[in-house]
């Protein structure tokens, strides 16, 4: 993981084998993982479900928005897939959210502009928590440092290893 000369597109980051699949679902949808009330990575069929309510959550911070909440859910799915790490705990999550700012930098031929890049922190900040006692995700400022530093990450040339957490 030293070697800092990949190729940045996005799957060449884990490997084409590992790209999971990805479903636009309705809300309540019903899978192998149980009902689907919000995005989420299944391990069972290696598949990332976005459920309808994800996406106008997302519509109304705005396009930008929709790419974070998918590249969090493809974070969870390397996470498990490659490393073995998921855990619904603080640090998978902001390394999730980190892992996703590195890979929505490195998407090939497009450019977000920094209105795109403002949804994008918008929401994460905003999918903050401060339940430290149940399902603590991180809290707004820990979510949006989170993804800003995987965003510094692909720039400074870090590859995932600006993002390793765990």
């Amino acid at each position: 993981m030293g070697d800092h000369s990949f190729d940045p597109n996005i799957q060449h980051i884990h490997g084409y084998e590992d790209t999971p699949n990805l479903e636009w679902v309705p809300t309540g949808y019903y899978e192998g993982c149980g009902a689907v009330d919000g995005s989420q990575y299944c391990e069972i069929n290696h598949t990332i479900y976005i459920p309808e309510n994800d996406i106008d959550l997302a519509y109304w911070y705005g396009d930008g928005a929709l790419a974070y909440i998918v590249a969090h859910e493809y974070a969870h799915a390397m996470q498990t897939s490659r490393y073995g790490t998921f855990s619904e705990d603080r640090l998978t999550e902001l390394e999730a959210d980190c892992l996703a700012g590195l890979y929505l930098a490195y998407i090939p031929n497009v450019a977000f502009d920094d209105d795109d890049v403002e949804e994008m922190t918008a929401l994460a900040y905003d999918a903050g928590d401060n339940q430290w006692f149940q399902d603590h995700h991180g809290t707004p400022e820990e979510r949006l440092a989170a993804v800003v530093r995987g965003m510094r990450a692909a720039s400074d040339g870090l590859g995932i290893e600006g993002c390793l957490y765990l």
